[in-house]
């Protein structure tokens, strides 16, 4: 799998995105930030009060476009039932 989500409790409702150096250019790595962004506001439009996510974006996932990304985040908040 591209990524990798995790929640857990705390005292700010936040979502932190982290993608590697080794994921390519300072672009490529800003085009799949905002992509993902936008996908949490589709699927998330009210997160959880008091809930931290952090979604880690592997380095092969360079290469997907914006419906392979959708589909990943999609199961992976349907697994952790936020959908």
């Amino acid at each position: 799998h591209w990524l990798h989500v995790r929640v857990g409790a705390a005292d700010v409702t936040d979502i932190l995105i982290s993608v590697r150096r080794r994921y390519g250019p300072a672009v490529g790595r800003n085009r799949a930030r905002r992509r993902i962004r936008a996908i949490c506001r589709e699927f998330l439009p009210d997160p959880s009060q008091g809930s931290l996510m952090l979604i880690s974006v592997g380095d092969r996932s360079a290469g997907c476009g914006y419906k392979a990304l959708r589909s990943d985040l999609g199961h992976a908040f349907q697994a952790l039932g936020l959908r």
